[in-house]
């Protein structure tokens, strides 16, 4: 998993972190697990995987068998941010 802080979430911003911190850095993936979020499943945003030849797997917070390893590591993200900011203080 890779957690880029973004200021906006817009498909364009989105498509811009993935390809300058994520490919530029690890090379292409074959699949990208991702959730049904709109900019996701945006127009703009299948394109760009599609050039790159990436595939793309959705699955949704009711399919608790794919969504648990996400739902974890967002719970790991939320600790470490509280256990900095508890620190700055």
């Amino acid at each position: 998993m890779i957690v880029i802080p973004l200021r906006r979430i817009k498909t364009e911003d989105i498509i811009y972190e993935i390809n300058n911190q994520i490919f530029s850095r690890y090379g292409l993936p074959k699949t990208l697990r991702l959730d049904n979020a709109r900019y996701f499943t945006s127009k703009l945003f299948n394109e760009f995987v599609k050039n790159w030849n990436v595939e793309v797997r959705t699955s949704t917070s009711y399919n608790h068998n794919s969504y648990g390893l996400v739902k974890r590591s967002n719970r790991t993200i939320n600790k470490t941010i509280a256990y900095y900011q508890a620190k700055e203080n």
